[in-house]
């Protein structure tokens, strides 16, 4: 058994990646995986967000001994609270030890949802991760449509000061914040729209991104974290940018020739598109290591 470790009634994206580790583990082997949600004392429902997701909910005293507890990395100290083998599942870099610090030292293995993390355990552990990433929420679609508007979409909740410095420094470009919207209207507005900015720190590889990427919008993004690797971040270093000026210019080029601009992201777009596939024959690979 499978049993994954989540915060209950959290909607972003690692607990959804949590939530789709457990959904494809029953696909795999159904009654195979469960979640444990925190704080452990209570009893929680699956949160709403996640009922399109297989996911029975188990108790933690109520998780055999024979199971692999799978941890998000922002909870390192509840290893101990468990006689079962534990790993950590790294689903960003920087988030460790935010909710608390621990000993990784009894780790069965770490799992790495980019490559970012990846690289990470094996330069700060000395350990080789699996890899077990995620995949974007079936209410992304593609959409290449050429109708759009000449306007950016921006992500209020990543990179505030960068998004306030690029409005002071283009108040010509249009610029629609994201905020308090379901997935929904998020691929709605990105549908219309022909350019995404990511202000963020990239603590891991961050879902937006690619959301915009199949909503159809050419994305630029700041060349931190997660998004400084090829890997993780597949497009030209032409979209990345350090400062906020190196951005002069090429917004308009873009509402100039989006489609060129497009079409320059394809390979971001293919990748991002096998992901689900990809992200259920890792599960597989996890559900092997504990049968």
């Amino acid at each position: 058994m499978i049993v994954v470790v989540c915060p209950s009634g959290t909607v972003t994206g690692g607990p959804e990646a949590l939530h789709q580790l457990v959904d494809a583990v029953n696909y795999i082997s159904p009654g195979y995986g469960a979640m444990c949600y925190t704080p452990f004392e209570s009893e929680h429902p699956v949160t709403p967000a996640y009922s399109k997701y297989n996911i029975p909910v188990i108790k933690k005293d109520e998780i055999p001994e024979g199971a692999l507890i799978v941890l998000p990395e922002i909870y390192p100290h509840f290893i101990p609270l468990f006689t079962q083998k534990c790993c950590i599942w790294w689903l960003s870099v920087d988030n460790h030890g935010t909710h608390g610090v621990g000993s990784l030292d009894n780790t069965f293995v770490h799992l790495a949802q980019s490559y970012y993390a990846y690289a990470h355990v094996e330069k700060t552990y000395q350990k080789s991760a699996l890899m077990l990433s995620d995949y974007i929420n079936d209410v992304f679609t593609i959409d290449k449509s050429q109708d759009r508007k000449q306007q950016v979409v921006v992500n209020m909740a990543k990179g505030g000061a960068l998004i306030q410095e690029f409005q002071r420094l283009f108040p010509h470009i249009p610029v629609v914040p994201v905020t308090g919207m379901s997935r929904e209207e998020v691929h709605g507005l990105l549908k219309e729209s022909m350019v995404y900015i990511d202000f963020g720190h990239h603590p891991g590889k961050d879902r937006m991104p690619r959301e915009a990427a199949l909503s159809g919008a050419v994305v630029f993004s700041t060349s931190v974290g997660a998004a400084n690797n090829d890997v993780d971040l597949p497009i030209d270093r032409w979209y990345k940018f350090n400062s906020v000026s190196e951005l002069s210019g090429k917004v308009e080029m873009v509402f100039s020739g989006y489609e060129a601009h497009l079409v320059s992201q394809y390979t971001y777009l293919e990748q991002i598109v096998l992901q689900k596939e990809t992200f259920f024959e890792e599960a597989r690979r996890l559900v092997e290591l504990n049968s």
